[in-house]
């Protein structure tokens, strides 16, 4: 059996180090063993892991209560074993607070006690590599990679996630995912990423050039089919000037941003209808009918078609 401080048994001390059981700190265990004797975890650890003594002819180590010699069960081995090996020491340096796990000292984390961030490792003891660093501001970073050569893979944000590709120190973006449903596709090395497409949660997408923090819409592809295309200077001042529909059919548009009127029609067929008008208030203007839609015409008349 295995407890916390917070339980109160009726022994005080260890039956081997003779020390008080409830010193104070998160990881500090006590084993309570079936014979009722005893012990911090720490201390009993290396009896019920190596046992103490070994049976004739066999490798298996035996182990008992160093008290009453009582034989320790399977269970109660196990138990220890797994709990010493999840306790945790604490060592302060220089403002940074190394937190390492287990009998082989393993680093967990490290605690910056000036800026508050802590960073979280994981693997081997002497091979363990960072893989969280947990901001002051709440915010996580996560990263990939043997020891010492750690690349960061992922930013969360609190209503974003910004993830990277790149060797270590040449990270760059490449991926931002909003909590709205957004995404933004970057292309560019570290420093000069620039969107070239964001993807909206009805599946619409849209596609930008130019340079970082420059760029500017030149399309919309729609779900239902319609792809729309934009001109201008800058960003707030693309206007659309044509849109390619479902049915073949292309529109095209003048005037400024939020005020595009249209101007032309140009059917699948070849026609092409004239407008005049402002903006939601186009009125048509003219027809011209193609060849093949003069010719079609024709023999519907005369019943050829």
């Amino acid at each position: 059996m295995v407890f916390l401080l917070n339980e109160e048994p009726d022994f005080t001390r260890c039956a081997i180090c003779e020390e008080q059981l409830f010193k104070p700190g998160p990881s500090n265990f006590v084993a309570l063993l079936s014979c009722s004797h005893s012990f911090h975890v720490g201390c009993i650890a290396a009896v019920a892991v190596d046992g103490n003594i070994k049976s004739l002819g066999s490798d298996y180590k035996e182990a008992k209560c160093p008290v009453c010699r009582r034989m320790m069960t399977c269970e109660e081995r196990n138990h220890i074993q797994s709990i010493d090996d999840s306790r945790e020491t604490t060592v302060d340096n220089m403002g940074i607070r190394s937190v390492y796990a287990g009998k082989e000292s393993r680093l967990v984390r490290c605690e910056y006690l000036e800026d508050g961030n802590t960073l979280f490792y994981e693997g081997k003891t002497g091979k363990e590599r960072c893989v969280r660093n947990l901001l002051f501001n709440g915010l996580n970073e996560f990263f990939e990679g043997e020891k010492g050569a750690e690349r960061l893979v992922l930013k969360e944000y609190t209503n974003c996630k910004t993830y990277f590709k790149g060797d270590t120190g040449n990270e760059y973006i490449v991926r931002k995912v909003f909590e709205n449903g957004d995404t933004e596709v970057y292309e560019g090395q570290q420093g000069n990423e620039r969107m070239v497409e964001k993807k909206f949660p009805n599946q619409d997408v849209a596609f930008y050039k130019g340079e970082r923090n420059n760029e500017q819409l030149v399309a919309i592809y729609s779900i239902n089919g319609t792809r729309s295309y934009f001109e201008g200077e800058n960003q707030s001042e693309r206007r659309i000037v044509s849109s390619e529909l479902p049915s073949g059919n292309t529109c095209f548009y003048k005037g400024d941003m939020g005020k595009e009127r249209l101007v032309r029609k140009e059917f699948a067929n070849g026609d092409i209808d004239y407008y005049k008008g402002e903006s939601g208030l186009e009125e048509l203007e003219k027809q011209v009918r193609s060849t093949v839609s003069d010719f079609t015409d024709v023999c519907k008349r005369f019943r050829v078609a």
